[in-house]
């Protein structure tokens, strides 16, 4: 088994592992895939790939691996079981605009046994464009993946790259997109105030989404 083999079908298994336990096995099979996006630990992208046929689409469920340095491997199936609840969301209730986490998908996070958090802490906000989350204790989730590991299941690889050192790199402009028509784009500091000229919208940071 080669180095990619074993990295991305063992995201794969936890992938499909996860949709039975706690999903019902009611999700679809996304692409998975490892993205270096600044600031997010994953994010997840409905119908973002189509077959070089054209005749099937199927969704983005990605990893940051930047995001997996330092952190126990019960902390990256956290980020997996995240997006996957956006996926839920997504096909089973009303996702709102792009990046934004609701009432309802807190909720969503909450029945499994996570904990929507602003601050990935106790006492953070549970809305917004940005948030993280927390496991909570004795639930549903921390019982599913403690198994889940204990059959011998883990990440293999996470990224060389320091996350101190990262944080040191300075980016002087933020890529801006529509969150209605998401094929208007724009370039500029995180203080601008930019509009979709389409659809007239406020614009919002990129990878600020998920």
């Amino acid at each position: 088994m080669t180095v990619t083999t074993s990295q991305y079908s063992n995201l794969d298994e936890a992938y499909k592992y996860f949709n039975e336990k706690l999903f019902e096995g009611k999700l679809p099979e996304c692409l998975l895939t490892l993205q270096r996006k600044p600031k997010m630990a994953g994010y997840y992208w409905h119908e973002k790939f189509t077959s070089r046929d054209k005749k099937t689409k199927i969704s983005e469920l990605a990893l940051n691996p930047d995001d997996f340095y330092g952190r126990d491997e019960i902390e990256i199936l956290d980020t997996l079981v995240h997006e996957q609840c956006h996926v839920y969301q997504h096909i089973f209730g009303t996702p709102p605009r792009k990046g934004y986490h609701d009432r309802e998908f807190a909720s969503i996070m909450f029945n499994i046994g996570l904990q929507v958090s602003s601050t990935g802490e106790p006492g953070g906000k549970t809305t917004g464009q940005s948030m993280s989350d927390y496991i909570i204790q004795g639930g549903k989730f921390e019982s599913v993946a403690t198994a889940f590991l204990l059959k011998g299941n883990k990440i293999n690889w996470d990224s060389h790259n320091d996350p101190k050192e990262l944080k040191e790199r300075k980016k002087t402009r933020e890529k801006w997109t529509c969150p209605q028509c998401l094929s208007q784009h724009a370039w500029a500091k995180k203080t601008a105030k930019i509009a979709c000229g389409i659809c007239l919208v406020p614009m919002i940071i990129d990878g600020e989404d998920e």
